[in-house]
């Protein structure tokens, strides 16, 4: 799911931001510098109109090969004042230049520590290509030009994926006079694979949130720890990398996140969030805590539950299950996992880690269940039995937890309301998880063998919209659809969507 932007200098004169946000526009980046002495006329206005209507802003520099690299950088850098929420800086190379890669690694490092942000590298395909597709550059973000008619921008030799590309420069925005540069951000949630993924993934975990394995997969672990973020910047928690999310995991990390990255990790090793995200009760994943606990200095037990409760001063010890039974993902949980974690021995570490994964996964995810409720008869009747083997006591606070309520209320909920109702907000996440550690696994495993029983939905052609990101087999998929469809079907179709 993409999202579009534009990018204005002087050449566009006076801008209607206010009509440019309402045109659907998620972000806009207005050029502030060129090479070592020019400064955009038009720079100051433009970057406090940006941010007052609230599009994600950034701000360029056009550089000129044959000028000083660090005094570009510093003119810039003079010019240019970032907040939070503010995108990288944007490193423009125009078609005509031809630096030394030398030369723009020390533009990109001299604004990277002055920034505490990786800069946008902006360049075409063929620009790259000239310049021997040099590996140094590939860890900074790609904003890719290539002004062709295809769905998806061609990429340089080496380079996998792309955050921005700019695929127009004579768009008519409303609110513009004149043509203007128009480019899409390759936006990320559940189910996208790649290195923008992995990327983000070790951008959450370095900032103490916990995506799962840094292997390029969306997946629910990643999208639960975008959540947590958005959460913890007050965000709207949609658990989409657009570019305002983006935006803030690429700065440097603030004080609702102030944990030290995790260096003591390995390949085999574990995180404690993860660890109090997914327990489930299980007795092995019980026991591998409890041997944890007994590993550990009881000072350090102590002052894991000072965090952990956000008291001043250390009042009584806590077990490490309980606080895996009622994590809920607060910022001063996620830190005193993250500090304990720090206070363990990478031996111990691994053992651990060792432990808990030879507990046997779930039969079923009841998380899962509500994400994919189709409201079925088979579905329906599936929750139903299971909700028969629940105790009152225990869906009346299923019910408190799923409502984000304080306290209890005399009325339960049902299951079939709860999946059908389902939003992803974190309390429902947190209300599932604390109900399937209320149901035994024979119960769990009855309910699974019926939950799939039930017969799938065919695909809807709106979720395939919706879920579009340009990716090849899907734009192979629909071009084979097409060719099923009868002319007549599909000219009736394009005169409705058009309107």
């Amino acid at each position: 799911m993409s999202v579009r932007g534009i990018e204005v200098s002087d050449a566009q004169g006076t801008v209607d931001w206010q009509a440019v946000a309402a045109g659907g526009m998620a972000y806009a980046v207005t050029q502030a510098t060129e090479g070592a002495e020019g400064i955009a006329r038009t720079f100051g206005k433009n970057w406090d109109a940006i941010k007052a209507v609230g599009l994600v802003r950034g701000a360029s520099h056009v550089f000129r090969s044959t000028v000083d690299a660090q005094s570009q950088a510093d003119r810039f850098l003079e010019t240019v004042g970032l907040e939070p929420g503010d995108l990288p800086p944007v490193l423009q190379i125009l078609p005509d230049e031809n630096p030394a890669i030398e030369t723009l690694l020390a533009w990109l490092n001299r604004i990277e520590r002055a920034t505490q942000r990786s800069p946008i590298l902006q360049t075409h395909r063929e620009f790259w290509t000239r310049i021997d597709n040099p590996e140094a550059l590939t860890c900074f973000p790609l904003w890719i030009v290539d002004r062709s008619i295809l769905s998806i921008p061609r990429l340089p030799r080496g380079i996998s994926d792309w955050w921005f590309w700019e695929y127009g420069n004579r768009d008519r925005i409303a609110g513009i006079l004149t043509e203007v540069r128009a480019s899409w951000f390759n936006s990320c949630q559940e189910g996208a694979t790649g290195d923008l993924v992995r990327t983000a993934q070790q951008r959450l975990q370095d900032r103490g949130f916990a995506p799962g394995n840094l292997d390029g997969s969306f997946d629910l672990l990643t999208e639960a720890a975008v959540r947590q973020f958005q959460r913890s910047i007050d965000l709207p928690e949609d658990g989409i990398l657009g570019p305002r999310t983006w935006a803030h995991l690429m700065a440097a990390p603030t004080a609702v996140a102030a944990v030290q990255p995790l260096s003591t990790l390995t390949s085999n090793s574990i995180q404690l969030v993860s660890v109090g995200q997914y327990y489930q009760a299980v007795p092995q994943q019980t026991q591998a805590l409890d041997w944890l606990q007994n590993q550990l200095k009881p000072e350090t037990i102590g002052e894991f539950a000072r965090r952990w409760r956000q008291q001043p001063t250390v009042t009584a010890s806590i077990r490490l299950v309980d606080a895996a039974v009622y994590y809920q993902g607060s910022a001063h949980q996620i830190q005193a996992f993250n500090w304990l974690q720090q206070q363990i021995p990478p031996a111990i570490l691994e053992e651990f880690a060792g432990k808990w994964r030879a507990a046997p996964p779930p039969t079923i995810n009841l998380i899962d269940v509500a994400r994919y409720y189709q409201g079925l008869p088979a579905q329906a009747q599936a929750l139903d039995w299971l909700q028969a083997r629940v105790s009152g006591a225990a869906l009346v606070e299923f019910a408190r937890q799923w409502r984000n309520q304080p306290t209890r209320t005399s009325s339960p909920i049902r299951l079939v309301d709860a999946a059908a109702y389902y939003k992803g907000e974190p309390y429902q996440n947190q209300a599932w998880i604390w109900l399937q550690r209320q149901v035994s696994e024979a119960a769990l495993g009855e309910f699974a063998r019926q939950w799939r029983a039930a017969p799938p939905l065919p695909m809807r052609l709106e979720n395939v919209a919706q879920y579009y990101q340009g990716l090849p087999y899907q734009e192979a998929a629909l071009r084979w659809l097409q060719e099923q469809i009868p002319s007549s079907i599909f000219q009736e179709f394009a005169r409705r969507w058009r309107g």
